[in-house]
Parts: structure tokens; sequence; C-alpha cells
């Protein structure tokens, strides 16, 4: 087995060559193929002059792709064209793609990036393309890889866990790998200063499937992205029913950040902030200082007070709440852009 990485061999087979040719690149790992792609991409920037173009199948019609892959560079050497999820609209530019793959052509080359197609749906390529492709991993493959890159990540940061703390990270990057850089970035920065981190300091600070999109609805309030907060929020209550639980979460976070202000003022002293808030230090704590900085006072004062008057209104007038909260949080949201 080959001791590169399936970045690694990406860039082997695409950039290594004396000339460049047409791929797909296939990879059930999404993380595995988000890292080839971003790979790829800055690969190709250091190699020469080029014209690189993406296109997400997802986000634009099959006619963009098949325009790009006809319209030759008028000044670079070449044009790549990177196309993610191509498998949102192969089938109908199948036989058009084929004829172009077909042509003898020096100037303009397709990538194409999928976690979802398998070689057998792309055959009627296979001539006229390079294939780099990863099986699907095996459960215990991929465990044992995850295994080996947290382990890789605590040394090099030489911090330091029991093994209660080792599985409970373990699975909880196995539920979602995309999450390891923003998990493990949390675990570094708490533990900057004593390099060792305890099993209930782990529990705080490394999220569990239940707790993905929460966090990443706090990261969009505190940005400022309220069209992605009310998505998260819609898409929370549908799944989970917990409108009246995501209400008492939201608040107790804008809760932390007030406070967070009074100890920044002077207004609260610090060391009882660290004994309600553990987990906040160091870098992690600079962080989330600068979130709520940017968000201002005066708005999170305001969605506090908002925050407990949509949790009256629901529980006085009734209605179904996760219908209520949304809808609530939407007006207020707004509100807080005028």
């Amino acid at each position: 087995m080959s001791s590169l990485s399936f970045a690694q061999l990406v860039i082997k087979d695409l950039l290594e060559n004396a000339s460049f040719k047409h791929a797909f690149v296939l990879n059930s790992n999404n993380t595995e193929l988000k890292e080839a792609l971003k790979a790829a991409k800055e690969a190709l920037e250091q190699k020469g002059d080029f014209l690189i173009k993406s296109i997400d199948a997802k986000e634009q019609k099959a006619d963009v792709l098949l325009e790009e892959l006809n319209s030759f560079p008028l000044f670079e050497e070449a044009k790549i064209v990177i196309l993610t999820n191509p498998e949102a609209f192969l089938s109908k530019v199948k036989e058009n793609l084929k004829k172009i793959l077909k042509a003898e052509n020096n100037k303009i080359f397709l990538w194409a990036f999928s976690s979802a197609l398998t070689t057998s749906q792309i055959s009627t390529f296979k001539k006229d393309v390079s294939i780099t492709a990863k099986v699907k991993e095996k459960p215990w493959e991929r465990r044992a890889r995850v295994e080996k890159k947290i382990q890789s990540f605590l040394v090099e940061k030489t911090i330091k866990v029991d093994g209660l703390s080792f599985n409970y990270i373990l699975e909880a990057i196995l539920q979602d790998e995309e999450r390891f850089t923003l998990e493990m970035e949390k675990l570094y920065c708490f533990s900057s200063e004593s390099k060792k981190v305890t099993f209930s300091q782990v529990k705080e600070l490394i999220s569990k499937e239940d707790n993905l999109n929460f966090w990443d609805l706090l990261d969009s309030l505190f940005k400022k992205d309220f069209r992605l907060t009310i998505q998260l929020i819609k898409e929370q209550v549908a799944s989970q029913d917990n409108s009246m639980q995501l209400l008492v979460q939201l608040r107790s976070q804008v809760q932390m950040a007030l406070l967070l202000f009074s100890v920044t003022e002077n207004q609260y002293p610090e060391q009882e902030f660290q004994n309600q808030y553990p987990y906040l230090k160091g870098n992690f704590l600079q962080k989330k200082m600068q979130s709520v900085r940017s968000f201002g006072k005066k708005p999170l004062e305001k969605l506090l007070k908002d925050l407990f008057e949509m949790e009256i209104k629901i529980k006085s007038e009734g209605g179904n709440p996760n219908t209520v909260f949304p809808e609530l949080m939407t007006m207020s949201l707004g509100a807080l852009n005028d």
C-alpha cells in the first residue's frame, strides 16, 4: 500500500507529468477529497501561467461547463476547468462531454472531483481521462486512520489526554470528520497553558453529533450571518423538535457574551467568570472576545431581551413552538440589521 496521502497521490497523477490531461478524482471520503482539491489548486497556482475556472455542478447549469470546455484561454498557457459534484448533471452532459474529452486538445483540461461517483459510473470516459480513485474504506480502516490522525496531532502539539478522553474525541470526529480541524483547534487553544486536558474539559470542548449544528448556529449568529442562523434554527427544530431547548441554549450563550463584555470593561471579576466558564481560556477565550466585540454590546442586549420575551410569548399564546420560534427569531434578527 502506498505511503502517500490521497492528496499527494492526486498531485502526483495530475501535475507530475510533462503534459496535463483530463482527470476524474474520486473518493467517498469527503474530507480527503476536499484536501486533494485544495492541494491541486495550490500546486497549479505555483506551477505556471494557467487560467483556473471552478464550477460546482450543484450550483451552476451544465451549459456553463460545456461553454468553458469550448472556450480557449486568450493569454494563458492552458485552462483547467475544475468541476466539483459532477454527479449533479453528468447524465445530462455525458454525450457532449464524451466528444469534448475525445478531441485532441492541449489547451483546455477538465479536472472533476467527486465523492459520489464510482469508477463504473464514468467507465464511458476511461479511455480519455486519468482516474485517481480511492475505494470506500472499511469501518475499521477508517477508525484506525482517524485514530492515527488524532494521535499525530496530540503528539505534535504535546497535548496530554487520558484514554477515556481520547476515545471521546475519536467518537466525536468519527461522527463528522470535517469537524477535525475545528475541534482540534479548540483543544489546542484550551491546552496552550497546561498542555493537559481532563475528561470533563474534553466533554465541554468537543462537540458530539447532537451539538454540531448548534455550534454552527452560534458561529453564524456572532458573524451576523443571520440568513444562515435562521436556516440552521429551522433545520434544528425540524429534525430534533427542540425549539424551547434551543431558545434557552441561545439565551445562555448571549448572557455569557454580555458577561464577557462586563469583564473587558472591568465591571465583572475575571476570576469569577473563569469559575463559571472554565473551558474559556487562552487563545480560545481571545477568539470568543473578538467575536462578541464584533457583534456589539447593544445588539446583544437587544437580542437577550427579545429571547426572554419570545419564551413568554410562546408559553402564553400557545401555537406550535417549532413554527413560532423561527418566525420570532427572524423578526428579531431582522431588526438588528436595520
